[in-house]
């Protein structure tokens, strides 16, 4: 059975900061096969934490 990623035991997989009038999504999406760098995933919201 899969476990909830909202558990006790869970961990964090990324971050959002504010970026101006923006926020900014950051999420963790694995280990780059070639450079075996970790990659993350971004993304740009327009508006403030309420709106967005």
């Amino acid at each position: 059975m899969a476990k909830s990623s909202t558990g006790e035991n869970s961990r964090k997989r990324g971050s959002i900061r504010a970026r101006g009038n923006a926020l900014q999504v950051r999420v963790y999406a694995g280990v780059d096969p070639v450079t075996g760098k970790p990659s993350y995933l971004t993304e740009t919201v327009r508006g403030t934490d309420k709106a967005a």
